[in-house]
């Protein structure tokens, strides 16, 4: 388990593997804290937490920053990965943190459109092109927004009970259409709602699709999904 404020855990060896996390076996690791980086690795495909074997990590918290791109996966910088052959067996899990230039919610690290991140969680994107930071923000327990929020992948709400929005006066925007289901059409929804109640509320704020897709939908009611506006 490893949790902390302004703590950090830094992997700049100079070595063919520069990796913060090395998670192998059996073994299990807890992230709820701390800023984990490799800046400065020198070999191309430095994975700044890396697990195989039938090992897990799970990221509550933290802030993680990858130093170099990788050309085996997309030339994308690369905070999460999975030994290619342990996909099926080995898991990462991402609930909460901050990532610098890595979206944990649609990466190609397995392909692409990798998620990492589980249903009733919400990816914010800030930051200008090249230097995004995207942030994963449990909804599970509800959320009141603070500012303006641009996501960068659509809600999905998927569980039994009841989550509840308060947009106050702020906006929540989605402008990205991807090709989600591989059917030849993009799409781009703010909520995608499948199971449970979502409960939105608010005084002047918003909640805005405006990906330029096929389908740009504020709300996406399917399923057994409720929602009360």
């Amino acid at each position: 388990n490893i949790s902390g404020t302004t703590g950090s855990v830094n992997a700049i060896g100079g070595s063919a593997y520069d990796m913060a996390v090395f998670a192998n076996g059996t073994g299990k690791v807890n992230i709820s804290g701390g800023k984990f980086t490799n800046l400065g690795a020198e070999n191309d495909g430095c994975d700044l937490i890396y697990v195989r074997d039938n090992a897990s990590v799970t990221v509550s918290g933290g802030e993680f920053e990858a130093g170099n791109r990788s050309s085996d996966v997309g030339n994308q910088y690369v905070a999460l990965n999975k030994r290619d052959n342990d996909r099926s067996t080995c898991s990462i899990l991402v609930t909460g943190g901050k990532f610098h230039k890595f979206n944990p919610a649609n990466n190609v690290s397995e392909g692409a459109l990798t998620n990492f991140t589980q249903a009733n969680t919400m990816v914010s994107v800030s930051g200008t092109e090249g230097n995004e930071v995207y942030e994963v923000i449990d909804l599970s327990n509800g959320y009141t927004m603070t500012k303006d929020i641009e996501i960068a992948t659509p809600i999905t709400i998927n569980t039994t009970g009841t989550i509840a929005i308060n947009l106050g006066t702020y906006s929540l925007t989605n402008k990205t259409a991807y090709d989600y289901d591989a059917c030849g059409e993009t799409e781009c929804y703010v909520f995608e709602v499948k199971a449970g109640t979502l409960n939105i509320s608010g005084t002047t704020g918003s909640v805005n699709a405006i990906g330029g897709s096929d389908y740009d939908m504020a709300v996406f009611a399917n399923g057994t999904g409720k929602v009360n506006i």
